[in-house]
């Protein structure tokens, strides 16, 4: 709550408009099925920025939840602002959720509830599994290694016959000759 006071000596509060809010995760993965949505995993930081208008003193805690695990996350003056008005709160969930939301309940505006950039974070401590692994050898002896994945991944490592190989993964069957 932002006090102001008027001519005549009267104070008056008011909630303050939030502005420029954003998720964002401490992981550099993007979900490839998703454009524009972060990945974390257990462990990872994610972090709600946003600016306030006015500025705020001391701003209360926002909560910040990921399928039915909520919390709530102190906030702290962002290390480059010296206005008063850009803030942070970070946290780390250790459960699956399609996206983090968040709720500033302190102040008003779009921005209090939903993202003004359009960034996102989904949390997924599910590692991905091979559902069909296939080994075939052509005429001229190279192994071809041809695999699903039950989700598409953004990068990872093959290791067959005692070499590595890491490349891109997309959704559906890849293959790998060695």
């Amino acid at each position: 709550i932002v006090t102001t006071t008027t001519t005549d000596g009267a104070s008056v509060n008011t909630l303050p408009l939030i502005k420029n809010s954003r998720l964002l995760s401490s992981n550099d993965a993007r979900d490839v099925l998703m454009p524009g949505v972060d990945l974390a995993k257990d462990g990872d930081d994610i972090s709600l920025e946003f600016k306030t208008n006015p500025r705020v003193e001391s701003p209360e805690n926002v909560t910040l939840t990921c399928a039915d695990q909520t919390k709530s996350v102190p906030v702290e003056s962002r290390d480059d602002d010296m206005t008063g008005t850009i803030w942070k709160a970070t946290t780390t969930f250790n459960n699956d959720c399609d996206l983090v939301s968040f709720a500033i309940p302190w102040a008003v505006g779009d921005g209090a509830k939903n993202t003004t950039g359009g960034s996102k974070v989904r949390v997924d401590n599910t590692p991905p599994e091979f559902t069909a692994v296939k080994l075939s050898r052509d005429e001229s002896g190279h192994t071809t290694v041809h695999y699903t994945m039950n989700e598409p991944c953004s990068y990872g490592e093959i290791v067959f016959g005692g070499l590595k190989n890491v490349q891109p993964y997309n959704a559906g069957a890849v293959s790998y000759t060695h």
